[in-house]
C-alpha cells in the first residue's frame, strides 16, 4: 500500500506546481487588466470634463425640463470616472501580482477603521441611485453582450442598458421610449409616466465610447448586437413592450430585443400576479405575485411562472448571462435561488436586485458571497460595500449590485474602487 501514498503524495504535489505556477500568469492578467482600466477611465473622464463642457452649458440653457437636463453624461459620472483612475492607480496598481491573485479570489475583508469610515453619513439606501452603476459597469465592460432585465415593466432600465452596450445609433433609450409611450399612447393612465425615479429622462449615453464613435453631445454613434431578455408577469406589460419593439423602433431590435411573460421565482409552475391592462393599473410599478393587502389589493390574474436556471436553458443560447436586473416586489430572493444552477456554475457576471427585509437582505449577501460575489448599494457618495464585514449595520431597502469577481473581474475592481470604506488619501480628488 505503500506505493498508493507516494503516488497520492506525487499528485498533490504535481497539482500544487501547477497552482503555483499559473498564479504569476494569472497574476499577470489581473495587473494588465488594472492597467486598461486606469488607461480608460483617464481618457472618458478628460474627454467629458473639456470636450463636453460647452455642450453642458448649452443643455443647462436650452432644455427646459429639468427631467431632460439630466440626460447627458452627468458631473457625478464624471466624478466617479476620476475617482476610479485615482483609487486604481494608489491602491490595485500598487498590489503585486500575487496580492491581486488573493483579492479575487478571496475578495478584500474591511478593518474595523474602514468600517468606521464606511459608515460615516451613511444612513439610507437610494432606491433610484440606479442609473450610475450601470453606467460605470459599461464603462468597464463594453464586451458584455447577454441582459436580463426581470420585472421590466414599461423597460427603462431595459432601454438604458440596450443604449449602453448596444450602441446610440440603435435610436433605443429610455428618453426614446418614453416619447413612444407619449406620442403613441402607451400606460395613458399611468401616475408617473417616467417613472418613480424618472428613469425615463435619460439619454443612455456611455460612459466608454470608441473615440471615432464620439459626437461633442456625448452621443454615441455605434451599433453592436447584444442580447436582451425582458421579463414581466404581467401580459399587458409584455404585448405592449413587444408592439413597441416590432411596430416602433427598427426591425433589427426585435431580433435583439426579447420580451417573455412570466413571473420569476424559486419554482415552475404558475402564479396569481397583478392584472393590468389599458385603462386598468396600465404599467404599475408595484405590481407582482400575490399583491400585498390593504392599499394596492388589486384583481389578478393567473400566469406561468418559472426560474431563472430554467428561463436560461430554454431561451438563451449564450447559457450564460453577464448581467441580471431584479426587481420583482418582494421576490427577489426567490429569483436569485432560481438561479441557483447558473451561480454555481459561474454563469452570471453582474446580479442587481432590490435588498427588501433585513432577513432577506442577510440571506442573500450570504449566499451570493458564497459564490466569490461582493456586494455593493449605490448612494449619491459612492457604494457601500455590503460584503466583507464592511458595515457595522444593514439598512434594508435601495438597490444592491453584485458583481462576481470571476466573470466581471474589471467591474468588481471599479465598484471596488468606487466603496466608500477608503480612508482619507492625500492627493485624492474631494468630489463628493
Amino acid at each position: 500500500m505503500w506505493y498508493r501514498s507516494l503516488s497520492l503524495i506525487c499528485v498533490m504535489y504535481l497539482l500544487q506546481t501547477v497552482i503555483v505556477a499559473s498564479e504569476p500568469a494569472q497574476g499577470q492578467v489581473y495587473g494588465e487588466l488594472v492597467t486598461t482600466l486606469i488607461e480608460r477611465a483617464e481618457e472618458m473622464s478628460k474627454w467629458t470634463a473639456v470636450d463636453m463642457r460647452k455642450y453642458h452649458t448649452i443643455v443647462k440653457k436650452t432644455m427646459g425640463n429639468k427631467h431632460k437636463r439630466r440626460g447627458g453624461i452627468s458631473s457625478l459620472e464624471v466624478k466617479y470616472m476620476k475617482m476610479l483612475s485615482f483609487r486604481m492607480r494608489s491602491r490595485f496598481a500598487m498590489l503585486s501580482n500575487y496580492d491581486l491573485v488573493q483579492y479575487f479570489e478571496h475578495g478584500h475583508t474591511c478593518s474595523a477603521q474602514e468600517v468606521e469610515q464606511q459608515m460615516v453619513d451613511y444612513k439610507s439606501p437610494s432606491i433610484c441611485a440606479e442609473t450610475e452603476p450601470y453606467k460605470v459597469a459599461q464603462l468597464i465592460w463594453p464586451e458584455a453582450s447577454v441582459f436580463v432585465d426581470i420585472g421590466v415593466n414599461r423597460g427603462y432600465i431595459s432601454t438604458l442598458i440596450f443604449s449602453l452596450w448596444g450602441g446610440g445609433d440603435h435610436k433605443v433609450s429610455p428618453l426614446n421610449q418614453f416619447d413612444i409611450y407619449q406620442k403613441h399612447g402607451y400606460f395613458r393612465n399611468n401616475k408617473n409616466p417616467g417613472g418613480v425615479c424618472n428613469s425615463a429622462f435619460n439619454y443612455g449615453y456611455p460612459l466608454y465610447c470608441p473615440a471615432k464613435n464620439r459626437e461633442e453631445s456625448g452621443f454615441c454613434a455605434l451599433k453592436n448586437d447584444i442580447h436582451l431578455y425582458s421579463i414581466d408577469g404581467s401580459p399587458f406589460i409584455i404585448s405592449s413592450l413587444q408592439d413597441v419593439i416590432s411596430n416602433r423602433h427598427t426591425p433589427d431590435i426585435s431580433n435583439m430585443w426579447k420580451v417573455k411573460n412570466f413571473a420569476m421565482s424559486d419554482t415552475t409552475g404558475f402564479a396569481e400576479f397583478t392584472a393590468q391592462n389599458d385603462t386598468y393599473m396600465a404599467g404599475f410599478e408595484g405590481g407582482g405575485i400575490t399583491p400585498k393587502k390593504g392599499k394596492y389589493t388589486r384583481a389578478t390574474e393567473r400566469v406561468p411562472m418559472t426560474t431563472l436556471d430554467d428561463f436560461a436553458n430554454t431561451y438563451i443560447e449564450q447559457k450564460h448571462v453577464d448581467i441580471v436586473k431584479i426587481d420583482a416586489e418582494g421576490y427577489d430572493t426567490q429569483v436569485i435561488m432560481g438561479a441557483h444552477k447558473m451561480l454555481q456554475e459561474r454563469k452570471v457576471g453582474v446580479i442587481t436586485w432590490e435588498s427588501g427585509s433585513q432577513i432577506k437582505l442577510k440571506q442573500n449577501l450570504k449566499y451570493l458571497s458564497s459564490q466569490k460575489f461582493d456586494c455593493y448599494s449605490p448612494d449619491w457618495k459612492g457604494f457601500v460595500k455590503l460584503t466583507g464585514g464592511c458595515v457595522s449595520r444593514l439598512q434594508r431597502g435601495g438597490n444592491v449590485f453584485c458583481v462576481s469577481r470571476v466573470n466581471a473581474p474589471g467591474v468588481a475592481l471599479a465598484f471596488e474602487a468606487l466603496s466608500r470604506y477608503h480612508l482619507p488619501t492625500p492627493g485624492a480628488p474631494d468630489i463628493f
